[in-house]
């Protein structure tokens, strides 16, 4: 212990102050203290491993009340416990007791087998799969790193991985994050699902939704953060309770952290695993993965599956990794320096639509992160909104190689979706938020500023795709005006301004697309979904620059879960098949994920879908919602003719059958295949309030149907325009009349909508004058 004595006050305050001071001008958090005077404490050293204890003296630092700062600093220290060294110290004094000659160098025992004393006993080595001295020291100082109780070193993080996944049987369940290491992702979603074990896939930041997947069969909940490549944090130390209370065991991948920055172990994991390819060895030289546990009966079991599945990690890469491990934390520290730089520059820049990194302020997990760990990393992602622009930065930069991979001493850059993540596929990347023009960056050790130009550079000479090409189609239009003459009188000059809209708006196809997801979004958010503003209000430019004219169908899919009701998850997916078949239908069931959280599914089909595919959609285990492209053109509850809709609730309904002294059967009713009804996906027994207001009570015709309670059908073509209508008539309980309207015009598209005249007032008026006639016609 510190003593209080009145010799540590200067000293203190001090050292306060310079604490305060670096606070509010470095970019990075100031963690670490140490201080040494032989003159005033003899032989003693005082070391602050960390410096987290100074914010509440800061804090009064910033808020004026200096008065008492020195005496709240003393009795702060004084019942700090003494820390040990920095972990740049540690790994530097480490000593291997197994060297007899204490060699200041780890010694290389690069032997297979080892000669034993006699041939009935055993020494403590017989075989390098079984154990080496080279390993055993390499995970005695990992283990010290991690405040641990062993470690084990593998010949990969992946085989480490799957040595984890071994401690789980069948019948048992997994709990894992939904932004995962794409290797991890492929290992959960093909490999362990073989064995029986069930994996539940999550968005670990939602501690609603993880406290949900949590249960009684619950072996092992698998996290990451910051995960790979979004850059989420996840709140360890609450999910490590809730895993805890179910008897359940927390495995944490830090390797985007390293042991440096975080030791998730002192938060509540059991089981922490880094990819020593990463930040340990840090030159990119070498494969390896590290299991760092804090019982020692779960250390024995992962030993166990090491030794039997032969995946320790050879002698001379744990050589080369004690040779790395050396320079760790001067190698970390840099990358993070330069990582928060890089950060806050892209951050700044207009063609970068979003960062993801923990350093930055405004990231939404910045303090959560900042209480579990001591620095934000050096892997960093951002998104431009266009996989073109993307694709060009990767490609251009000089001083970032294209690779796989991170924490290495050298600036790395990828497209995540076609690298790392690749296995993933594009629909559930999609469903999890992952996007094609994401781009991974890993940040070295190289002259920041140099690194920056480099990301300008490529920035700066990206292209803009969706200018280039219509500015290149728009001055051929242009030149075909001058070679056809202006003001000629022969039309040929409206040709070309055609032309030049023509390629203003881009091509048919993305629009329609455009059309009908805007119109699936603003679908799903009045049904109660969870709907990101940004997505619907997408401007068409916009929406070409993220997909192009020719949309990958893939690349469109979303899933929602809705607000009032988490428990409810639908998946959207578009059909680009013309003739949707059977074989659609199965290859679509193959890649839906986490099939069993789903409630619904919305197909989007171009043209039609054969009766096979119908059958095995009805085989589906949530509701299945069938839409063609062209019914989402148009939202039909923005519709000029449209009345308002609202949906009443339980409580609702029963008011109203109560104050109208009415059955449920007495009341109209909607067909299913209704537009307004499939627009709300209303069950059976929902009713719907429909009110008329604004221009279209300005005139009112009043109608009664008696005796005829057939459907009537009456096609009608106005001379004028090319437009055709259909129209559906059916008589209901008291006179009420239902109009099922079509109307179709020049681009085939059109509007199903539906009427209820009867006691309420209806104006058409315009362009509509001529279906105004047609419906006194029908109805008289």
């Amino acid at each position: 212990m510190i003593s209080s004595s009145i010799s540590l006050r200067p000293f203190l305050h001090s050292l306060v102050l310079h604490h305060h001071h670096q606070r509010t001008t470095a970019s990075n958090s100031w963690a670490c203290l140490a201080f040494e005077n032989s003159a005033n404490f003899g032989t003693q050293r005082v070391i602050f491993a960390k410096g987290f204890r100074l914010n509440c003296l800061v804090d009064k630092v910033m808020d004026g009340t200096t008065s008492s700062l020195v005496n709240d600093a003393v009795d702060c220290f004084a019942e700090e416990e003494i820390l040990e060294p920095n972990i740049s110290t540690l790994v530097m004094n480490f000593e291997n007791k197994s060297d007899p000659f204490g060699a200041v160098s780890n010694p290389l025992y690069q032997t297979a087998t080892f000669k034993q004393p006699n041939a009935i006993e055993n020494g403590p080595y017989d075989y390098t799969r079984s154990g080496n001295p080279t390993r055993d020291a390499l995970e005695s100082l990992l283990a010290k790193l991690d405040k641990a109780d062993r470690a084990l070193c593998f010949t990969s993080g992946m085989a480490a991985l799957s040595a984890v996944s071994h401690l789980v049987q069948a019948g048992e369940e997994i709990v894992a994050g939904d932004d995962l290491y794409g290797g991890t992702d492929r290992l959960l979603s093909r490999v362990t699902p073989k064995h029986g074990i069930v994996v539940k896939r999550v968005n670990t930041t939602d501690l609603n939704e993880v406290a949900s997947a949590i249960g009684p069969r619950t072996k092992l909940v698998w996290l990451e953060s910051p995960t790979n490549p979004r850059i989420q944090i996840t709140d360890i130390r609450k999910i490590s309770e809730m895993a805890h209370a179910h008897g359940a065991l927390v495995l944490v991948d830090n390797s985007i952290m390293s042991p440096v920055l975080s030791r998730p172990l002192e938060l509540g994991a059991d089981i922490v695993m880094h990819s020593a390819t990463k930040f340990i060895s840090g030159h990119s030289d070498i494969m390896a993965g590290v299991l760092a546990v804090k019982d020692e009966r779960l250390g024995k079991e992962l030993y166990f599956l090491q030794n039997a599945e032969g995946s320790g990690l050879a002698p001379f890469d744990c050589w080369l990794c004690m040779r790395g491990i050396k320079t760790m934390s001067l190698r970390v520290e840099k990358q993070q320096d330069n990582a928060q730089k890089i950060a806050e520059f892209l951050a700044s820049h207009p063609l970068v639509k979003k960062v993801n990194y923990a350093g930055l302020p405004d990231h939404p997990g910045h303090d959560l992160h900042y209480s579990q760990a001591k620095g934000a990393g050096s892997v960093l992602s951002f998104l431009t909104g266009s996989l073109a622009l993307s694709k060009h930065i990767v490609e251009t930069t000089k001083y970032f190689s294209i690779t796989v991979s991170f924490g290495s001493v050298k600036s790395l850059i990828s497209l995540p979706c076609f690298m790392s993540h690749a296995s993933i596929p594009s629909a559930v990347r999609v469903e999890r938020g992952l996007t094609e023009d994401l781009v991974r960056i890993s940040v070295g050790i190289e002259d920041v500023n140099d690194l920056i130009s480099d990301l300008d550079n490529a920035l700066r000479t990206g292209p803009v795709a969706e200018q280039s090409r219509v500015g290149r189609k728009k001055k051929m239009a242009e030149a075909m005006m001058v070679e056809n003459g202006n003001g000629n009188g022969n039309g040929k000059e409206d040709y070309g301004e055609c032309l030049i809209g023509y390629f203003e708006e881009g091509s048919h196809e993305s629009h329609r697309y455009y059309l009908s997801r805007r119109t699936t979004l603003e679908m799903l958010k009045d049904r109660g979904y969870s709907i990101p503003a940004s997505e619907i209000d997408l401007s068409l430019s916009q929406f070409r620059a993220i997909h192009g004219d020719s949309p990958d169908v893939d690349r469109l899919r979303f899933s929602a879960t809705h607000l009032s009701d988490p428990s409810k998850r639908i998946l959207v997916i578009f059909c680009g098949q013309h003739i949707v078949k059977v074989t659609s239908i199965r290859s679509i069931a193959a890649q839906i994920v986490n099939r069993e959280t789903l409630t619904g599914l919305i197909l989007i089909v171009q043209s039609t879908i054969t009766s096979q595919a119908l059958k095995a959609v009805n085989l589906f285990s949530f509701k299945v919602e069938i839409f063609q492209i062209t019914d989402l053109l148009i939202n039909i509850t923005k519709h000029v003719l449209k009345p308002k809709h609202e949906i009443l609730t339980d409580k609702q309904k029963k008011n109203l059958l109560k104050k109208y002294n009415l059955e449920e059967k007495q009341l109209p009713r909607i067909l299913q295949t209704d537009a307004i009804a499939r627009y709300y996906g209303l069950e059976k027994g929902q009713v719907v309030k429909i009110t008329y207001s604004g221009d279209i009570t300005q005139m009112h015709v009043a109608y009664r149907c008696f005796g005829n309670h057939k459907l009537h059908y009456v096609n009608f073509w106005p001379t004028k325009g090319m437009f055709h209508v259909e129209v559906k008539v059916k008589r209901y309980f008291h006179g009420h009349v239902i109009l099922h309207i079509k109307y179709y015009n020049q681009n085939s598209l059109y509007v199903n909508f539906l009427i209820s005249p009867s006691k309420h007032a209806l104006v058409l008026k315009h362009n509509y004058s001529w279906l105004l006639e047609l419906l006194c016609c029908v109805l008289s």
